[in-house]
């Protein structure tokens, strides 16, 4: 008896720290707390710990759980006015509101003017795992429905699910999905028979943590998409309750932080409609930035004074309306030259206008006429400054991939190195987030990694534009296929992020080296308005970027074969082996369910047998009575006669049942499988799985 209660301690325990610990440890790591030194991670484990252990002793007693709620909240009143928990939640309700703000422009969540950047969140984050670790092992203690262990840890959850870019470490999601899983396979025994619930605990704990680990490693978190069916419902579900308000572009941020760059989901989000004069790819530029780190690219807020080019032929009034007051204007190529020279890398909304208009020109060809930028030595400085690593590593790549190309012109060296960039990895919105061993994302990206989206292409391609010379920034905003006279549009996937470089010749020019994007990049030679092509959707379909004939044999690469043929190649290979994986992981995912349904029927059925086995006589008659009248209802036929009468003596008589007279029961028994045995296959399998149900 002392050994089934201290078991019984030993789960509640366990199950309480697991669910308390890793809510704690998916806000940590999904806010990227635990990485800035915000939070002590020990500490909240150690805390997690003894409050699981204090709560679950506590609930053993009648009024215990009353107990220990009252002492918890006189010690919170206690460091909320006398320690740092007031500080330290206001830290985290600013840290979590602040993200929101940046997506959907919602308040930033704080009540005093207290400098909270350096304030510890671990206190806050352990208030939470105590509010959980209270619920759940009240729930288990006292024999509760598990809906309320279950919303008490899907709540912390909810902070990080909703925004794409606060994902919880695998880690965190491990313990969070271990504890789930276990509170629900386990609850519905418990409540009928606590130790049987114990045991259960204990038993399946080994096989949710080898599931779980072989689903992560079959279906790693930095490759997952969703199902389009579910991404569809959450977007639905969002714009009924509000989530798609306030600004939804990529351009509101002061910076990017490109150590968060990982796997993405595009969202149809709808963010402006845009009406054009004339029918073709139109960029809209939001935000520049100029100043590359390594880990980010930030806005320097400097006005630039290299020059644009002149606007020469008329392309039309581009009319934008975004559906929520943005902060920044987006601009066309090009628009006005004196306009242009003054917006620097943002044109600010100060009017706070929803709808406004610009007019759109093709550049002139400045090889008809005499007129040259004028260049700016501080800003040609700033234009090409990288960090002293960046530049050792990228300087020598430049050089090596513009070897024998001294004879190029600036623009050609440009377009030669955004079609190396281009030709290095494949498009994928599931690229992983760069490895912790490199401190330069532009030198992972063209060394280690294999696939990449926008943001990675850009920054490659800025990053050697600097190396050689020509200034480059970053830039992003949207990209739209105007339709001349009809509003189109635009939604949040078509968010992008290009390359904006400058040279003596031409001023500032436009280059995207996005494989899926390559071809719409306006000629800026072109003196006559002209119908641009319709962008791919898909890298497969994506034709190669034109190249003169005197360039085309000096793209060849190491294996003799072109960028275009080793690009088709490469495309072929991986399509093939993506489609192999994933029917292979279609087969792990039958096998598990298969296994799972197997293992359950089997454990049900060992149980049963085992009731039957355990205990008086009488209650042993009871058990095999109600598997008796199971066993009945599935052959569609009444339990004989004898057996009702020995289950009556058992329940309502003094009389105490022989081990012969319990052996009528397992000769119905097998009576009963033989005839389970006469149906047909298909039949015989849906009727061992609803016994086993019951």
């Amino acid at each position: 008896m002392k050994y089934e209660k201290w078991l019984t301690l030993l789960c509640e325990t366990l199950l309480a720290f697991l669910l308390s610990f890793s809510c704690a440890f998916c806000i940590a790591t999904g806010f990227d707390l635990h990485a800035d030194g915000l939070v002590d991670l020990r500490a909240i484990l150690l805390w997690c710990v003894l409050i699981s252990l204090l709560c679950s002793i506590c609930d053993t007693f009648r009024f215990g759980g009353i107990v220990i709620f009252a002492l918890l909240a006189l010690f919170g009143v206690y460091l909320w006015f006398y320690g740092t928990l007031a500080e330290s939640v206001e830290a985290l309700c600013e840290t979590i509101s602040t993200r929101y703000h940046n997506g959907y422009q919602w308040t930033i969540l704080r009540w005093s003017a207290a400098d909270l950047q350096t304030v510890d969140r671990t206190m806050a984050l352990q208030l939470i795992g105590s509010a959980v670790a209270m619920v759940a092992a009240w729930t288990v203690c006292k024999k509760r429905l598990t809906v309320w262990a279950v919303l008490a840890g899907l709540l912390p959850l909810l902070s990080c699910t909703i925004l794409t870019t606060t994902v919880p470490a695998k880690e965190a999601l491990f313990l969070w999905l271990s504890a789930m899983a276990l509170l629900l396979l386990t609850q519905a025994v418990r409540r009928r028979d606590v130790r049987q619930g114990n045991r259960l605990t204990l038993f399946a704990a080994l096989p949710v943590a080898l599931a779980l680990a072989l689903l992560f490693q079959l279906v790693p978190q930095e490759g997952y998409t969703g199902d389009a069916c579910a991404s569809r419902l959450l977007e639905k579900v969002q714009a009924v309750i509000g989530l798609t308000g306030g600004t939804t572009s990529i351009d509101t941020a002061d910076n990017v932080d490109l150590t968060k760059v990982g796997w993405m989901t595009q969202r149809p989000t709808p963010v402006m409609d845009v009406t054009v004069m004339e029918s073709g790819t139109y960029y809209l530029r939001g935000r520049a930035y100029d100043v590359y780190t390594g880990t980010e690219w930030r806005d320097s807020g400097t006005e630039p004074t290299l020059t644009w080019p002149i606007g020469g032929t008329y392309r039309g009034t581009v009319t934008i309306k975004t559906k929520e007051e943005e902060r920044f204007l987006y601009l066309p190529y090009y628009t006005n030259s004196m306009l242009e020279q003054i917006i620097g890398n943002s044109l600010q909304n100060e009017s706070k206008e929803t709808e406004y208009s610009f007019d759109c020109y093709y550049p002139l060809d400045m090889s008809l006429i005499s007129w040259r930028p004028s260049a700016d030595e501080t800003e040609m400085q700033k234009m090409t400054a990288l960090p002293v690593e960046t530049w050792e590593w990228a300087a020598a790549k430049a050089d090596e991939i513009l070897a024998g190309r001294d004879a190029l012109t600036e623009d050609e060296k440009a377009r030669f190195l955004c079609r190396y960039v281009q030709n290095h990895a494949r498009y994928d919105l599931n690229t992983p987030r760069m490895d912790s061993d490199y401190s330069d994302f532009a030198q992972w990206f063209l060394s280690e990694a294999d696939s990449g989206y926008c943001i990675h292409y850009a920054t490659a391609t800025a990053v050697l534009l600097r190396a050689a010379g020509i200034p480059a920034r970053y830039v992003t905003g949207f990209t739209v296929e105007g339709i001349a006279g009809q509003p189109v549009t635009v939604p949040l996937k078509n968010a992008h992020a290009w390359v904006e470089y400058w040279t003596d010749a031409c001023g500032w020019q436009i280059l995207d080296p996005t494989p899926a994007a390559q071809e719409d990049i306006p000629e800026q030679t072109t003196t006559e308005p002209t119908t641009l092509s319709q962008p791919e959707t898909t890298q497969e379909k994506t034709a190669p970027p034109k190249t003169t004939t005197s360039e085309s044999t000096e793209t060849n690469l190491p294996n003799g074969k072109t960028p275009d043929e080793a690009g088709i190649s490469e495309a072929s290979r991986l399509m093939d082996f993506s489609a192999f994986l994933k029917m292979f992981r279609w087969l792990i995912y039958t096998a598990i369910i298969i296994a799972s349904v197997v293992s359950q029927w089997k454990l049900r059925v060992f149980l049963r047998r085992r009731a039957r086995r355990r205990g008086t006589t009488n209650a042993r008659a009871l058990r095999c009575w109600r598997q008796a009248l199971c066993y009945a209802r599935v052959l569609g036929e009444k339990p004989e006669p004898v057996l009702r009468d020995l289950a009556l003596k058992a329940k309502f008589s003094r009389y105490v049942l022989t081990e012969e007279e319990l052996q009528q029961f397992e000769r119905y028994f097998r009576r009963a499988v033989n005839a389970l045995r006469k149906k047909p296959l298909p039949l015989r399998l849906i009727y061992r799985l609803v016994l086993a149900l019951y």
